[in-house]
């Protein structure tokens, strides 16, 4: 049983950006899928309205001059996959494969990021770079390039050939180990602190101390 009661919607895709068209046209069908699956809309025929009202007039425009977009589903198929076919093989044209590896070379471990996110990320962009079965050796060679973790770094030079996986494997038990050390250090560092602000305090006493002694014409033994 489908249920629309919904209260989220989906930004209209912008079509005005050519150079990352690409990317964009894939996450948005990405998000696009994932709503139809929390609703559970799995008719074809509501599938494709939802895309296309989501969508915006300007792909609506785009979808309805295509040749062919009102024919028959072929077989083993349904008018929603039809329809996303047909706006694939639009937009891919635009697509910029040298646009995309550029997109993907420049990306770098973010603050705060974890790698694991991070390799998502290299992940998501490599798949619209077209690097085939090379791609898991260019996420590697991105991670080493421009991961924020040096200890990470040593792990991959010390294998012939590390994988994604290895990688995000020795990535946890390494950010896993700095959190500990950091909550090790804390304390130790909120100690040293407060023995300052002791030690500064029983300066201040001993300053007034004197003061009020040399005013009073006393000398400290």
């Amino acid at each position: 049983m489908e249920n629309y009661h919904n209260h989220h919607s989906l930004p209209p895709f912008d079509v005005s950006d050519t150079t990352s068209i690409g990317s964009r046209w894939a996450k948005w069908k990405r998000s696009l899928d994932l709503f139809l699956e929390v609703n559970c809309v799995a008719l074809g025929q509501r599938k494709r309205s939802y895309l296309l009202h989501f969508a915006g007039p300007e792909v609506q425009d785009i979808f309805y001059n295509i040749e062919g977009h009102d024919a028959p589903a072929p077989a083993g198929t349904d008018v929603y996959k039809e329809a996303i076919r047909l706006l694939d093989a639009h937009f891919a044209p635009m697509s910029s494969i040298p646009y995309e590896r550029v997109i993907f070379r420049r990306m770098e471990q973010q603050d705060g990021e974890t790698v694991e996110k991070f390799l998502h990320r290299l992940r998501d962009q490599g798949r619209l770079c077209e690097y085939g079965n090379a791609l898991e050796m260019r996420i590697t060679e991105q991670v080493y390039d421009n991961c924020s973790l040096n200890a990470l770094r040593e792990a991959i030079l010390k294998k012939k050939l590390m994988t994604v996986q290895d990688i995000a494997v020795e990535a946890r038990i390494l950010e896993t180990v700095e959190r500990t050390r950091g909550e090790i250090r804390k304390p130790t560092e909120e100690r040293k602190q407060e023995e300052q602000e002791t030690e500064a305090a029983v300066n201040l006493v001993r300053k007034n101390k004197d003061d009020v002694c040399s005013t009073l014409g006393y000398s400290r033994a």
